[in-house]
């Protein structure tokens, strides 16, 4: 038995698990004797993910926003965890952290609840950024739009990555 206390303690709301624990199998044990059961998975409705975000092209090139991340169930567990990391890190560090894994320059800063308070089934994190001077922006070519401060996966990004192994290990 492991005496390391789980990923999630202190940032998951009583009786929310890490997704990866969910569909499970467990031992219960009691007076009258053991079984072994199987933990359900994750309703739906019980674990959601919105990123909403608004990106404004300045007359100078370059883009400010605002990106707001709310999850529940499990993902908010996930989104608590970065939260964590965020407040390690550096708020405005962390930001331009992100931005330059998504392939922008920039600055930014997050606004969030401390991670561990009010433990409850959603949790949010604001993200604001200003993206570097970019006049190409402005010459009317096609560009791809900046998600802004993206912290969890994107919708299908999750289950894609688990077909693309077993279709690369199958091959």
């Amino acid at each position: 038995m492991s005496r390391t206390p789980p990923l999630g303690r202190g940032v998951a709301p009583f009786g929310t698990l890490l997704a990866t624990e969910y569909g499970k199998p467990v031992a219960v044990a009691a007076d009258t004797g053991a079984d072994l059961k199987t933990l359900p998975l994750v309703a739906a409705e019980k674990n959601e993910e919105t990123l909403q975000t608004t990106a404004e092209l300045m007359t100078d090139g370059t883009v400010k926003g605002r990106s707001k991340t709310t999850a529940s169930g499990p993902f908010s567990v996930t989104l608590r965890l970065a939260a964590a990391g965020i407040e390690a890190g550096g708020r405005q560090q962390m930001a331009a952290t992100q931005l330059r894994k998504l392939g922008w320059a920039g600055t930014g800063t997050y606004d969030f609840d401390p991670p561990r308070d009010g433990l409850v089934p959603s949790y949010a994190i604001t993200g604001f950024f200003q993206l570097e001077q970019r006049p190409d922006l402005l010459d009317g070519k096609a560009f791809a739009l900046p998600t802004g401060l993206r912290l969890l996966v994107q919708p299908g990004e999750f289950l894609l990555g688990c077909a693309l192994a077993i279709r690369r290990t199958a091959s």
